[in-house]
């Protein structure tokens, strides 16, 4: 009988000779995760289903970092991500495992950052002339940035830049300023599509110079201008000036000055001699090396063959709102030009009675300070200029006249056409809320305002507004008297100030006399306080009689219309003053009983 080779030993279904190998299996939820760069603030859990309880956890990434943790949490695994400063992206993975075999796998993606870079100071302004350096801090997460430091100058090498990554900065150097020139440089750290630049300037030490040093002219009246560069540091220095007169009336004079520099006018006359002249101006600045500094103005002497004179020479204190001026030009040559560079003057060429002029039309100015513009005349080898100087912007104005018409100015119940005297500085226009109130602009210094009559027991009053576009500058107010007043047996005839005068009868007669009582009754707000007294009259007669009230008298006639009564100014009734006036009362009627 031959041997049996005896592989595998099986009790049931379970192999036990020798050691059998169980097959597991791991199951999880999620499956994989994308992190933002800013990592996780907590750990993350991932559901684990496992055919052993034996699992465990390990972390793998792809850089060799350490930026994964992760592990087991009883029947969950749990992971961390440190937040990811660089600008690539990078993975990872955790790996479930039994037996030291892995079952699942759950990759992770950690996005990049946002690539940034930011520098302190972001500038170097007015850098002294001296010699000097310093340096830049720059924060980034690029990496090798400092093989993307530049730096440019348009003149000469005089800035020197080095970049150090630990720490992040860059140092910059200068030279001592010596061209009597400022300077300017920049540096510029980039990296990853993103860039940083730091202007550079620097200032020169002592200046001192001229531009031009010196002209030649013709013998044709003009100017010219120069400049007088005088600075430290960018600030300008006082100067010193002679001039010596070799034209004969010239004229100099300073224009404008700037931070680091003066400019000056320099105006010659026409000269008709053969000689040459010269105007010499000698400048002097407070410099370490305090020297002199000469510009030289020579006008030949040979007459010109055409000349221009204008009449006058220019206008000043021209009006803000603008106008037209004209100029008389006199010249021996053929045609004559002029022109500006001045956009708020227009220039027109006109002949009149033989004579030539130059028409111009200043517009108006809206700015708060003078301005200056010059005109240049050229009539063959001749030149001519005309300064015109235009006053400010002045505010706009409305003044009117009268301011109103109330008391005892007020218009008549029955109404009419009141008038007032505009004056202004500009188009203006008038408006009100009223109906009753109707406005016409009758001409640029008038205004008429119909007032309708009134049916109101009471005092009305409106406003008229007078406006420059939208922006009301004055207000009229019109009062308007009431219509003829009646009250508890009064008949009120008229209003004369604050007073009205009626009459009312009463009493008892003899014979044939009545007892009239005439009242003067003063309106103090809506309230009316009479103040009556008494006279006697015949009944067929009214004739004259008189009544003495507060030291005034009111006489009371007959007229062929009825009565009247007269009433003199001054005095007060019941405190308040008395205004006179006269009154009729055609409206009396006697009874022969009461």
């Amino acid at each position: 009988m031959g041997l049996a080779t005896i592989k595998k030993m099986w009790f049931g279904n379970q192999q036990f000779w020798p050691a059998g190998t169980t097959a597991h299996s791991i199951t999880i939820s999620p499956t994989g995760a994308t992190i933002a760069s800013a990592g996780t603030t907590s750990d993350q859990y991932i559901s684990v289903t496992a055919s052993s309880n034996s699992w465990y956890v390990e972390t793998y990434m792809s850089d060799g970092g350490d930026w994964l943790s992760g592990g087991r949490n009883i029947n969950r695994a749990w992971y961390y991500l440190d937040p990811n400063t660089g600008i690539t992206s990078r993975s990872g993975e955790l790996r479930f495992l039994i037996d030291s075999q892995r079952y699942a796998t759950f990759p992770i993606v950690q996005s990049a950052a946002t690539p940034y870079i930011t520098i302190s100071p972001t500038e170097l302004r007015d850098l002294t002339n001296s010699a000097t350096a310093s340096a830049i801090t720059v924060a980034t997460n690029i990496p090798n940035w400092g093989a993307w430091v530049t730096y440019k100058y348009p003149n000469n090498n005089w800035i020197g830049v080095t970049a150090s990554t630990n720490p992040n900065r860059v140092n910059w150097s200068v030279t001592e300023n010596d061209t009597g020139a400022g300077r300017s440089a920049e540096i510029t750290v980039s990296g990853a599509g993103i860039s940083k630049t730091i202007n550079v300037n620097q200032l020169a030490g002592y200046t001192f110079y001229l531009s031009p040093t010196g002209e030649t002219v013709s013998s044709a009246a003009g100017a010219t201008t120069m400049r007088v560069y005088a600075s430290y540091q960018g600030s300008r220095l006082a100067i010193t000036s002679a001039v010596t007169d070799g034209l004969g009336g010239a004229n100099v004079s300073y224009i404008t000055s700037d931070p680091a520099s003066y400019l000056l006018r320099i105006e010659y006359p026409q000269r008709t001699a053969t000689t040459t002249g010269t105007l010499t101006i000698s400048f002097g600045a407070n410099t370490p090396n305090y020297n002199v500094k000469t510009y030289a103005l020579t006008q030949s002497g040979a007459a010109p063959s055409d000349y221009i004179t204008l009449t006058p020479t220019g206008f000043t204190n021209v009006a803000s709102a603008g106008t037209n001026v004209s100029i008389h030009v006199a010249t021996n040559a053929s045609t004559w030009t002029a022109n500006t560079s001045s956009s708020w003057m227009t220039l027109t060429k006109r002949t009149s009675g033989g004579n030539q002029y130059l028409d111009v039309a200043v517009s108006m100015t809206t700015s708060t300070s003078q301005r200056t513009g010059y005109i240049n005349f050229t009539a063959g080898t001749a030149t001519a200029q005309a300064t015109i100087q235009q006053k400010p912007k002045v505010a706009d104005f409305i003044n009117i006249s009268p301011t109103g018409y109330t008391g005892n100015n007020a218009v008549a119940s029955a109404g009419t056409d009141v008038y007032f005297t505009v004056e202004s500085n500009q188009t203006w226009t008038a408006s009100t809320n009223h109906t009753w109130m109707h406005l016409t602009k009758e001409s640029s210094t008038s205004l008429k305002v119909t007032v309708d009559a009134t049916n109101a027991l009471d005092v009305r009053s409106g406003t008229v507004a007078f406006n420059i576009g939208s922006v009301t500058h004055a207000n009229a107010t019109i009062e308007q008297k009431p219509r003829p007043y009646s009250i508890d047996g009064f008949h009120i005839y008229a209003t004369y100030g604050d007073w009205v005068i009626g009459y009312y009868e009463t009493g008892s007669y003899a014979g044939s006399t009545p007892i009239i009582n005439i009242a003067i009754v003063n309106k103090v707000g809506n309230f009316y306080d009479a103040h009556s007294f008494s006279v006697s009259m015949k009944y067929t007669n009214l004739g004259n009689a008189q009544q003495t009230v507060t030291n005034q008298t009111y006489n009371i006639a007959a007229n062929p219309n009825g009565y009247t009564i007269n009433i003199p100014n001054g005095g007060t009734c019941n405190g308040y003053p008395i205004v006179g006036g006269q009154k009729s009362l055609d409206e009396v009627t006697f009874f022969e009983e009461i």
